[in-house]
């Protein structure tokens, strides 16, 4: 028999996103897409029954308890499911403007480089949780190589200065 949590010992968070979800009368996959869509983090089904489970968010759990609190109270929105392909092919446009390469943007969003060339044509749509997946991740790429970029121009500026002393 599998062991499970005594639910009188389960962390308050858990207890009070258990009872949002019970409350809201929507699935857990509904439930953790109207958690992506308000909290804009993109929240799994599977992450959702973790954190009910008893597992704390490693950040922001007061963020996601009201965004929880707030669907559960009537507060969710009607969600597209998907984002259009005009809007996906846009931002990645923007990001190769931005001069960022291809091939960057397939290892950071964690994609086949198909499926990339795919959205860039703007023909197909993309499950809204996987595209807010997919933004974090190459934002939070590109700012670790701009970040790259500025540490190593610092470096260079400060040795040619100390060479002209």
């Amino acid at each position: 028999m599998p062991r499970t949590k005594d639910p009188e010992k389960l962390p308050e968070f858990s207890k009070s996103l258990a009872q949002a979800v019970r409350s809201s009368g929507l699935t857990q996959d509904e439930f953790a897409d109207q958690l992506t869509s308000l909290t804009e983090r993109a929240v799994s089904r599977a992450r959702l029954a973790s954190w009910i489970a008893g597992v704390i968010p490693r950040s922001d759990a007061e963020g996601y308890l009201a965004a929880a609190k707030e669907i559960a109270g009537g507060g969710k929105i009607p969600l597209p499911i998907w984002v259009e392909g005009a809007i996906v092919q846009a931002k990645i446009r923007s990001w190769l403007d931005r001069g960022v390469n291809r091939k960057i943007l397939w290892l950071a969003a964690g994609v086949p480089q198909q499926t990339l060339s795919i959205w860039e044509t703007g023909r197909v749509r993309v499950k809204r949780r996987t595209w807010i997946r997919v933004e974090a991740l190459i934002e939070a790429w590109i700012k670790a190589l701009d970040d790259a970029v500025r540490a190593a121009h610092d470096i260079q500026e400060q040795a040619a200065a100390g060479k002209m002393k």
